[in-house]
């Protein structure tokens, strides 16, 4: 997953043991997570997936609510959490797929872009850039795609102290 870099941008790389699983950008009081997988080449993979979201939605205790969007078919929910001071708040979630050659991305804006969806903001604006670089090799459908962080991004990270 290639990001164009926006002022004011924060990026994250969400791992699990060696591997690594999602990009989060995070913006202005909102996040854009971004998970890419392997895709069928003609078949529609985001809406067969969308029930899979559903029930993930499900699982973690609220609601889902399907509707059409930017990208077509999105889901949209409120999680239960708590804000900066320990109260309980709802925090909004939009699932959305964004399909290529072979390849899927699943995009979650989180917090307050979630809500009011504009085309013109700025993490639409960065998703919409977003390329993604598949690879060759044959793989499972819905099978992640491996993320790679630059070495500079590494070296940065390390230097700082800070986790990618």
């Amino acid at each position: 997953i290639l990001v164009r870099p926006v002022s004011g941008m924060q990026l994250q790389v969400a791992s699990h043991g060696e591997a690594n699983l999602a990009v989060l950008i995070s913006m202005n009081g909102s996040a854009l997570e971004l998970r890419a997988t392997a895709a069928s080449r003609h078949g529609d993979d985001w809406q067969d997936s969308i029930e899979a979201v559903n029930q993930e939605i499900i699982d973690r205790g609220a609601v889902p609510t399907t509707r059409t969007g930017l990208f077509g078919p999105e889901v949209f929910t409120h999680f239960q959490g708590k804000d900066e001071q320990g109260n309980d708040a709802q925090q909004p979630a939009l699932f959305m797929g964004v399909r290529g050659p072979r390849w899927l991305l699943r995009a979650t804006l989180i917090g307050p872009a979630a809500v009011e969806v504009d085309e013109q903001s700025e993490l639409i604006t960065v998703l919409r850039d977003v390329v993604v670089a598949r690879g060759q090799e044959a793989r499972m459908l819905g099978e992640l795609l491996p993320l790679t962080i630059p070495a500079e991004m590494q070296e940065s990270a390390e230097t700082q102290g800070l986790e990618a």
